[in-house]
């Protein structure tokens, strides 16, 4: 196993960050993250989402079987489903592959254009 570099952090965050601003990345970062992420369960063709977690595709809420579109549509609200939806299928026509997908987060994360950064400078060097 390799040894951790100087700058490192055991989180793999570096610890050159001070901890307010690695607050303030994790905390404006973690939505659209997530939302990013859920371009792995849309089905590009169908434009539809896949539940991986359940064999027959549904998922119990409320003792009722249902899709995980209506599912999501329940926990997210209609216009915020239909908002991600339309941002996640138009993110299938630019074809990013998994690893590329995979990349892209770190750049999320980090991202300098957060509130309440006081080190920008720090930020923006990784």
């Amino acid at each position: 196993m390799q040894q951790q570099t100087r700058n490192e952090s055991t989180s793999g965050v570096p610890s050159r960050l001070y901890s307010d601003d690695k607050v303030s990345l994790l905390k404006s970062s973690a939505v659209e993250i997530v939302v990013y992420s859920l371009n792995t369960l849309l089905d590009p063709k169908i434009h539809t989402f896949t539940n991986y977690l359940s064999l027959d595709q549904r998922a119990l809420v409320d003792d009722q079987v249902m899709p995980l579109d209506p599912l999501l549509t329940k926990v997210c609200g209609k216009e915020i489903f239909n908002r991600t939806r339309s941002f996640l299928i138009s993110m299938c026509y630019l074809h990013i592959d998994e690893v590329a997908s995979t990349l892209l987060v770190p750049i999320i994360l980090f991202s300098p254009d957060r509130l309440n950064i006081k080190h920008l400078d720090l930020v923006k060097r990784l």
